[in-house]
């Protein structure tokens, strides 16, 4: 995968994906091809088993935002100029573009349904927590509409069917299967050519940039880890814990970035974030997946 990210870095930098191809690229990634790998990852035989998992996912990611957002409050003060920004950034990962990817290489389609309860947790928090801190408002209307995006009207549709066992006919399911299937690609392409748009010098010489990123790589990990990795103990399955890591030790989610834009906050301090999380996050995954396996993951 990480393959893929260097040459969409490549093609960043040579202009064969420009910043207006890029975005043209995160918006259907958004609204058709991760929408699509949810739903039909749903698109399955029901089994007690896959029901019980999609609770255990749903429940410890519950856990693991709960852990974190006093830990960012705690962590970054409110005397920090660009507060907002960097504790969303250490609480929000790229658990979609970044995260679905990985889990399907290591888990395949059965990986990414349980990743799918994340994804659910991680809207609401962002739609809801993360809005309000980014734009100070508390208008909970506007946050409830905020909410209904393409990734969670794409879970519902996809749990509803999965539960109530209804599934679409072949000549429906294989062209979404095969929309589905360019999710990896279009991902690491985005990532890769979103690095060549910031300027990765200026990036690496902020100092408080390095601190927030060892924050959301290794300190958020690690501490969500050592609280539930003793879920096991409760009967929960090893995968199911490590699809919760591999998303929470993602890379700071881009809607940070996005949520800047709209609010004025420091957007190119943002950006910044996410490019040296991204970079870092090449060693710092498999860092977090190997101390799950001292622990008995």
């Amino acid at each position: 995968m990480f393959i893929m990210m260097a040459v969409g870095f490549i093609c960043g930098k040579v202009k064969l994906i420009t910043p207006e191809v890029n975005r043209g690229l995160a918006n259907l990634a958004l609204m058709l091809v991760n929408p699509f790998t949810t739903f039909t990852s749903y698109q399955r035989d029901y089994s007690d088993e896959i029901a019980l998992n999609l609770v255990y996912t749903f429940g410890l990611s519950l856990v693991a935002f709960a852990i974190q957002i006093p830990i960012s409050i705690l962590l970054i003060r409110k005397s920090r100029g660009e507060y907002p920004i960097e504790r969303l950034s250490i609480l929000l990962s790229n658990c979609s573009y970044i995260g679905i990817p990985l889990v399907q290489s290591m888990y395949g389609r059965d990986g990414i349904i349980y990743l799918t309860a994340f994804v659910t947790v991680f809207h609401l928090v962002t739609w809801t927590y993360g809005l309000s801190l980014m734009s100070g408002e508390r208008n909970v209307k506007k946050m409830l509409r905020n909410m209904v995006s393409p990734a969670l009207v794409a879970v519902l549709l996809g749990a509803l069917c999965f539960f109530t066992r209804i599934r679409l006919p072949e000549i429906v399911l294989t062209p979404m299967l095969r929309i589905a299937d360019m999710n990896t690609p279009i991902a690491m392409l985005i990532a890769g050519s979103t690095l060549a748009c910031t300027d990765i010098k200026r990036a690496l010489t902020r100092v408080s940039t390095f601190v927030i990123c060892a924050l959301k790589l290794l300190l958020m990990p690690l501490i969500v880890l050592a609280v539930i990795f003793s879920a096991q103990r409760f009967g929960v399955p090893s995968d199911i814990i490590n699809v919760v890591m591999i998303a929470v030790s993602c890379p700071t989610a881009t809607i940070i970035t996005m949520f800047s834009h709209r609010y004025k906050k420091n957007s190119v301090y943002s950006s910044e974030i996410f490019t040296v999380c991204t970079l870092f996050s090449v060693f710092s995954i498999p860092f977090i997946l190997w101390v799950g396996t001292l622990v008995g993951l």
